[in-house]
């Protein structure tokens, strides 16, 4: 806290941190069964969607939830064409458009579980058009770290997913 500009951002940083760290102790600690971790899975999963289709609302309509840092109040400082710009930029719920794609990011092996393993078809279905969705979020808001992390959690999931042999012939050719 000695080295920030601003006191009252570090401290409310810090307890963001601390919430988060909070929400992982207290979860790991109170689930007792198989059954508590799907239905955090299945919350997570239901979020994602909700936050996937957020983002499509706001590249659509170029309109903002006042949290967001590109909301109209909050941009009449700008210039006009880089409101123009940035107007159907999406960032959900978040303050700015690399923190959502960092969002969907950490969220797609999670929706690419559900491609994989959930038994209904159109469950499935709901899997692969969030996947693509975040994707295609991912490549709207021009986080080019984020992107990086995507092609690098495919090929590691490629990797993961194919047997011995194939991992061999991946790594030969």
């Amino acid at each position: 806290l000695m080295w920030t500009a601003s006191k009252s951002d570090a401290i409310r940083h810090l307890g963001f941190l601390l919430m988060g760290e909070s929400l992982i102790f207290f979860a790991s600690y109170y689930s007792r069964s198989h059954r508590d971790l799907y239905r955090l899975f299945w919350i997570w999963i239901t979020v994602f969607c909700a936050l996937v289709l957020l983002g499509f609302w706001e590249y659509l309509t170029g309109r903002h939830l006042p949290v967001s840092g590109y909301h109209e109040e909050q941009l009449w400082f700008y210039k006009y064409y880089v409101i123009a710009r940035v107007m159907n930029m999406p960032t959900g719920v978040f303050k700015n458009p690399n923190d959502y794609a960092t969002y969907l990011v950490l969220s797609i092996p999670f929706a690419l579980a559900v491609l994989r393993y959930a038994g209904r078809w159109f469950v499935r279905l709901i899997g692969l058009g969030a996947s693509i969705g975040a994707l295609y979020l991912i490549v709207i808001t021009g986080s080019r770290a984020n992107i990086l992390a995507v092609l690098l959690e495919l090929a590691f999931l490629v990797l993961l997913l194919s047997n011995l042999r194939h991992k061999v012939k991946i790594a030969v050719g």
